[in-house]
């Protein structure tokens, strides 16, 4: 298995995901490489024309409150998606 190499590369990889992985992108915030948190937030980005962060360099706060913003979103729309 070869590995990904940059953030367009995650980026790629995220976005052929579907909506139905919002969860595990939220959490992807959190993750150690910083292409694969920026990804992630690209991808959120894309899904949800919204913008809840976390900016580059965030502090740790400051990811779990983006984070905390992304679930309500997400909680919110899944729940009217009829499903």
């Amino acid at each position: 298995m070869s590995r990904l190499h940059g953030e367009w590369d995650w980026y790629g990889l995220v976005l052929r995901e579907s909506k139905g992985s919002v969860p595990r992108m939220i959490d992807l915030l959190r993750d150690p490489q910083p292409a694969v948190a920026r990804a992630a937030y690209g991808a959120l980005k894309h899904f949800s024309a919204q913008d809840y962060g976390p900016q580059l360099n965030a502090t740790e706060a400051d990811i779990e409150k983006a984070m905390a913003s992304w679930r309500e979103w997400w909680r919110r729309t899944s729940g009217n998606r009829g499903s």
